[in-house]
């Protein structure tokens, strides 16, 4: 699918279903609130990182990560059929500790990435992103050879994956513009778009190669 297909097929599944999405988002949302009380005036986690001590940070990594790899994990399912679990949300739980050694590794090499050149960093942090929706059917596999697999997996996409975040800069602007109202439906649109279009690389590279 292109973009602007997956763009138009996330506005049918978020339709009449906003509440469900919330439901499994919403708790993210407001864990990440709050340590943005704490951290500044971010909720994503590489400002944060940035921002605050480094007790915080931990602290932070540790409690978040495996929930968002939870509820990736509740939009790709929500995405592909439908309907999703909250129980799902927090079942990474259990692998707390290797998800924050991948948290920190892949923000290491993105902020080395950062300090050659702005692409190289750019290129690092997309290389990347694709792991929280691949973690689940490769949780066995070691930490760095999730790293390799998430690297041939995006393999000719990083500057897709890039320039189709980039693509809801207007979005999110309207959500400042609105006092944050807009987040209510803007949220679900890009969670559940950003689910479609990660799931596709995903399914593209299972169909044609063998792990």
């Amino acid at each position: 699918m292109s973009n602007s297909e997956i763009k138009a097929l996330a506005k049918v599944k978020i339709k009449g279903n906003i509440g469900v999405i919330w439901k499994g988002v919403g708790i993210l949302f407001f864990i990440q609130f709050g340590f943005n009380m704490l951290a500044g005036n971010s909720v994503d986690i590489d400002s944060i990182l940035s921002r605050s001590s480094m007790f915080t940070a931990i602290l932070f990594m540790f409690v978040i990560s495996p929930l968002q790899y939870g509820t990736t994990d509740y939009l790709v399912d929500f995405s592909n059929n439908g309907v999703s679990s909250t129980k799902q949300l927090f079942v990474h739980y259990k692998d707390i500790v290797k998800i924050f050694v991948i948290v920190v590794m892949t923000q290491i090499i993105a902020n080395l990435g950062l300090l050659l050149f702005i692409v190289p960093g750019i290129m690092a942090v997309t290389t990347f992103s694709i792991i929280p929706y691949m973690y689940r059917e490769n949780r066995d596999l070691d930490i760095f050879k999730l790293l390799s697999l998430s690297w041939k997996m995006m393999k000719g996409h990083k500057m897709s994956a890039f320039l189709f975040e980039l693509s809801f800069i207007l979005w999110l602007l309207l959500v400042i513009f609105s006092f944050g109202l807009a987040i209510i439906w803007i949220g679900p649109y890009m969670d559940v778009s950003l689910a479609i279009f990660y799931n596709q690389i995903k399914e593209e590279y299972y169909a044609s190669n063998v792990l």
